[in-house]
């Protein structure tokens, strides 16, 4: 089992976010107003980060 580097991980996970914010900006704050108020902002974060983890287990899993 090799070594998990957390704090590249998480420089590559932001850097990542951060650009998908910025090209999808105005599309996400369009969707963002239809959306119900429960859906908060915290919790878009938290679904992005989520589904961006699993596509990542799946990339180590296919490079393994």
């Amino acid at each position: 089992m090799r070594k998990f580097n957390f704090i590249k991980f998480a420089q590559n996970k932001l850097l990542f976010l951060y650009l998908l914010f910025t090209i999808c900006q105005g599309s996400i704050w369009k969707r963002l107003r239809r959306l119900p108020v429960e859906f908060s902002l915290p919790g878009i974060y938290i679904f992005i980060l989520i589904i961006i983890y699993l596509i990542n287990l799946k990339v180590e899993r296919i490079l393994e």
